[in-house]
């Protein structure tokens, strides 16, 4: 909502408004996409009381046209940071360990971090034997 606000007051400030030309190219584009004649998208636009939404998303596009064309863009390569806990965060769902001494937990279902173990490599000691 806020970007809406934003955008129209770029518009009022640039004198940027949609006229008939407008109009005429965004209803040719609806009623190609929806295999409607534009007589027929614009009459239902009318007819609904969308002919003001059409308006504003036009004005919002012919402005953010505006602001792309005097933008300045500057390249650069992106970097991918790995950190320590993006490598030992195991996959899946991860239970949290309690932090109450007082809190009981059932063995089957032990958190390693409440076992004093960490990460192991993500998996715990003792698995896979048989």
């Amino acid at each position: 909502m806020k970007e809406h606000f934003i955008l129209e007051r770029i518009a009022e400030e640039e004198e940027i408004d949609a006229d008939e030309q407008d109009y005429e190219a965004e209803i040719r584009l609806i009623a190609a996409q929806s295999s409607e004649s534009p007589r027929r998208v614009r009459a239902r636009l009318e007819k609904s009381g969308s002919m003001d939404v059409l308006r504003n998303q036009i004005i919002e596009r012919k402005v953010i046209e505006r602001i792309l064309e005097s933008a300045k863009f500057k390249e650069v390569p992106y970097e991918f940071r790995r950190t320590d806990e993006s490598v030992r965060r195991p996959r899946g769902r991860r239970r949290r360990a309690c932090r109450d001494p007082e809190a009981k937990h059932d063995e089957e279902e032990e958190v390693p971090e409440a076992r004093g173990e960490g990460h192991d490599k993500g998996h715990d000691k003792g698995q896979g034997k048989e």
